[in-house]
């Protein structure tokens, strides 16, 4: 497998948008494509060149990983992937926080609907979806040997917010159900596996056990 990562939506934060794909076939999934100008939809442009990406997924509902789904999924051709939990946020600018901003942002129906342990194909490509309740009621993680896509779940160092300055609590989240997540799903890995998370530099399962001040348990 082979995975790539640019920077997107720095008007809001700095959020990853990754590519993972079987280099063999070129088939590919595109994770949190949420560009918010030409400039960061050329990036992207670039990063799935030469990919036939068949489904793109959203980890979870807020504004900063949702901004620009429905051009990538028209311009791609792809079938968008999301957990139902989070579907209100996905529906509603009020909730995923783009109305605070002043750009209200909806990504329209979902073409898949993740659950719990269930398996994502994309032509040659598959991984496993983790439902990872918390940062929203619809977070998930993308599992491929010996990888994990967290999206707001888990950070290096630290773990998703559940509100935020000027805007409060956030709709649906629990840091108590989010450590719980964290604890029993994403520390229940193989240390070694890889963590890309949906800001920041990636980390280990391993090192999230032993030193993250919010969840370790070693």
């Amino acid at each position: 497998m082979e995975i790539r990562s640019t920077g997107v939506a720095r008007d809001w934060s700095w959020t990853r948008c990754y590519l993972a794909g079987d280099p063999e076939t070129r088939d590919a999934i595109l994770v949190d494509p949420s560009t918010t100008n030409e400039s960061e939809r050329s990036g992207v442009e670039a990063m799935v060149s030469g990919w036939r990406v068949g489904i793109i997924v959203l980890t979870h509902g807020h504004l900063d990983h949702i901004s620009d789904a429905r051009y990538w999924r028209d311009r791609l051709g792809a079938r968008l992937a999301g957990h139902p939990a989070d579907l209100p946020m996905f529906e509603n600018p009020a909730l995923n926080a783009s109305a605070f901003f002043g750009k209200p942002i909806s990504t329209g129906p979902l073409d898949i609907d993740l659950v719990d342990g269930g398996t994502l194909r994309s032509g040659s490509l598959e991984c496993t979806v983790i439902h990872l309740p918390g940062h929203s009621p619809g977070s998930v993680g993308l599992l491929f040997p010996g990888h994990l896509f967290s999206g707001d779940t888990l950070f290096k160092g630290s773990v998703g917010v559940v509100s935020l300055p000027g805007i409060g609590d956030l709709w649906g989240a629990s840091m108590e159900t989010e450590i719980d997540s964290i604890r029993r799903k994403i520390f229940a890995l193989p240390p070694s596996t890889v963590v890309h998370p949906g800001h920041g530099p990636d980390t280990t399962v391993g090192e999230e056990m032993r030193s993250n001040p919010f969840a370790a348990v070693l």
